[in-house]
């Protein structure tokens, strides 16, 4: 009989804030959205105000007791289907199994994990993950006989190297330059243009403020949703705004006026941008949400970041900065029987993966 090396839990509750937690990230090829107080706060704010009820999986080295690998998850019901989802809710970019790195191969190996796994999710019938970059792919078959697709959407980053003028002459397109120096001169005529480093939470939770008023007007005529008109994720960014580093914040002012700001985490010198908004109703025309991400890209490299990290999405501006494409995938795993049909259907239809996708916005806790 095989003997496992490891020890598998499903927990209802994870300090996220351990030391335990904290050295098992440090060894971690995970993401910012799965750093310590990112999870702390989407499972002990965000999710509570949801009514998603969690499940953390955790393996642990028997042996010693050392954490070698999380799978932060939430439990919802879709049609009487019992989901485990990754824990994103709507507010992470990437996905990733939080494992040792040293030791991956050695979980991957060991054939009677998976099965381990999907006893400690208990009453599930399957697992279904998006937003999973290429590179966090190969944990994910520690759920088992994982079923992938690729997105319809990549995540864009731009490589940094200063001096910041160099990069922009080697980086952005003579056309673009002209572009965006043509834009900055014609604000310059009319205003006093500033951009101010917000990096003090109340400064930072005052930029998401604008950012929210800015994106209301322009999603709400282009008849768009927005997360930043639920109090829940308001109230979920205005707790990571206390974490500083990784929380910062720009704000660029027209004669002392908020008329563009952005938001995001900083991460091994990379600075991942993840809201953002300018003043469309009074100046629709001056391309202010691309003026901010040149001033953002020259404060990044006078720190010494190396990434600035658009996060998912194929929006044109995004490769005018020099970006570099990286796969997303989504990932199912079944559990039961009914599991394993939906999984695999799931897989082969990009239609069923949009209603799933829709169906995960109205989703309900079990």
């Amino acid at each position: 009989m095989h003997t496992s090396r490891w020890d598998v839990r499903g927990l209802a509750d994870f300090d996220f804030l351990s030391s335990e937690y904290a050295d098992l990230f440090a060894r971690a090829d995970a993401t910012v959205f799965q750093s310590p107080f990112w999870l702390d706060r989407l499972y002990h704010g965000l999710a509570a105000g949801l009514h998603v009820v969690p499940l953390v999986i955790t393996i642990q080295d028997q042996a010693s007791g050392q954490l070698v690998a999380v799978i932060p998850l939430v439990r919802r019901r879709y049609r009487g289907l019992a989901v485990a989802e990754f824990a994103d809710l709507g507010v992470s970019d990437y996905c990733a199994i939080v494992a040792d790195a040293a030791l991956l191969p050695e979980l991957l190996s060991d054939a009677s994990l998976p099965a381990r796994v999907q006893r400690a999710l208990g009453a599930c019938d399957l697992v279904m993950v998006t937003k999973v970059p290429m590179r966090a792919l190969p944990a994910f078959d520690l759920l088992g006989h994982a079923r992938k697709a690729r997105m319809p959407f990549n995540a864009q980053a731009t490589v940094l190297n200063g001096p910041f003028d160099e990069w922009r002459e080697r980086t952005i397109s003579a056309t673009q330059r002209r572009f965006l120096n043509t834009k900055r001169k014609r604000v310059q005529n009319k205003f006093k243009i500033e951009t101010r480093i917000a990096d003090q939470p109340r400064d930072i939770e005052t930029a998401i403020d604008h950012i929210r008023a800015f994106r209301d007007h322009r999603f709400r005529t282009a008849g768009l949703a927005d997360l930043l008109r639920e109090e829940a994720f308001v109230a979920f960014y205005r707790d990571i705004a206390q974490k500083i580093p990784p929380a910062r914040a720009y704000v660029m002012t027209l004669d002392g006026t908020a008329a563009s700001a952005a938001f995001g985490l900083v991460h091994n010198g990379a600075f991942h941008l993840l809201l953002s908004g300018f003043d469309f109703l009074n100046h629709r025309n001056a391309s202010l949400g691309l003026l901010i991400i040149e001033d953002i890209i020259r404060d990044c490299i006078a720190r010494g970041e190396t990434t600035f990290d658009f996060t998912i999405g194929n929006q044109p501006y995004k490769r005018e900065f020099g970006t570099v494409e990286t796969r997303i995938w989504s990932v199912w795993a079944g559990v039961s029987v009914k599991g394993r049909i939906v999984a695999f259907a799931l897989s082969r239809s990009l239609v069923l993966r949009n209603l799933a996708r829709w169906l995960g916005r109205r989703g309900t806790g079990s």
